[in-house]
C-alpha cells in the first residue's frame, strides 16, 4: 500500500534591515547596505545577496 506524500513548504527565513547590519556575514557591506535596504521590509539571505551584487556593478557617476 502506497503511502500519501506530503508537500512540506519550506519557508526563508526573513530578517530586518537592523539584523543583517548586525550580522557578521554582511559586515563588509554595512555601510552599502544601509543605503539599498528598507527599515519596513524583511529580507531573506538570497535576497539580500541579489540586491548587494546588483548595486556592486552599478555605475559610478
Amino acid at each position: 500500500m502506497a503511502k500519501a506524500k506530503k508537500e512540506v513548504n519550506v519557508k526563508d527565513d526573513t530578517f530586518t534591515k537592523e539584523q543583517i547590519l548586525n550580522s557578521k556575514k554582511f559586515k563588509t557591506y554595512k555601510d552599502a547596505l544601509n543605503v539599498i535596504l528598507n527599515e519596513d521590509k524583511q529580507y531573506t539571505i538570497s535576497q539580500v545577496e541579489m540586491l548587494l551584487t546588483e548595486f556592486m556593478k552599478g555605475k559610478v557617476n
